[in-house]
């Protein structure tokens, strides 16, 4: 992957995370893919190409508590649905948007997820906050080195909000690669194309599909951006 600065954001609104929580540091945004017929191609969904690019809104942003694309298995096949960035965690009244991978066998939200409730976040790029200085950071995109996609590793719960029924994912999270430790301590977790039915299915060993990715070359080419570009509201 290469990691390259990013001069221009949307100014989308982050308050639905808490800039104090560990969620900040992981993976601000991401990406999603452009092109139907590659989403498609790679992970081998049911969907028509025209209802992809109808209902799912390609190449964007996506933030936090946005409502985005998850790969799931139904009936045995593969679909998208749209499910909402954030999963509502009643005990400590606040969304969770990152599932730790360290959590799964005890935490309630996701022991209970891990074993029947797995998606895939497919992705183009992601975002995250590269601390500069005491007073400075910067906001680096980081990309695949081959023009595949990738799929983070998820989990979707479903839960309850002003009286209706929401679907919600998290994105799962490992201890960064060495490659990643200057921007953060943690990582968004990524699975293999090769296990994507592995993790899907909910048979296998969850911790041992989930791969941080190692192959990642920083490649910061620009001053950074102010502190407070992303800002406004969405």
């Amino acid at each position: 992957m290469i990691v390259t600065p990013l001069t221009e954001r949307s100014g989308k609104s982050i308050a639905f995370l808490h800039s104090k929580d560990e969620n900040w540091a992981m993976c601000d945004s991401y990406r999603l893919p452009s092109d139907a017929d590659q989403i498609v191609s790679q992970f081998r969904i049911e969907n028509e190409k025209a209802e992809i690019v109808e209902k799912y809104r390609l190449d964007r942003e996506v933030f936090p508590g946005d409502v985005a694309p998850v790969l799931i298995l139904q009936s045995e096949e593969r679909v998208l649905k749209n499910y909402k960035w954030g999963v509502w965690n009643s005990k400590t009244q606040k969304y969770e948007t990152v599932a730790r991978i360290e959590s799964f066998k005890t935490s309630p939200l996701w022991k209970d997820a891990v074993k029947s409730s797995r998606c895939l976040i497919p992705a183009s790029s992601f975002y995250e906050w590269k601390t500069l200085s005491d007073t400075e950071k910067i906001n680096v995109e980081i990309n695949p080195k081959s023009t595949e996609l990738f799929a983070f590793a998820g989990l979707h719960v479903h839960y309850h909000e002003g009286g209706q029924i929401i679907p919600g994912f998290a994105i799962v999270t490992v201890p960064a690669s060495l490659e990643m430790t200057p921007v953060g301590e943690r990582q968004p977790g990524v699975i293999a194309q090769e296990d994507y039915s592995s993790w899907l299915d909910g048979a296998a060993d969850p911790i041992s599909l989930v791969r941080s990715e190692r192959s990642i070359v920083f490649e910061i080419k620009k001053d950074p951006p102010p502190e407070d570009e992303h800002t406004g509201s969405g």
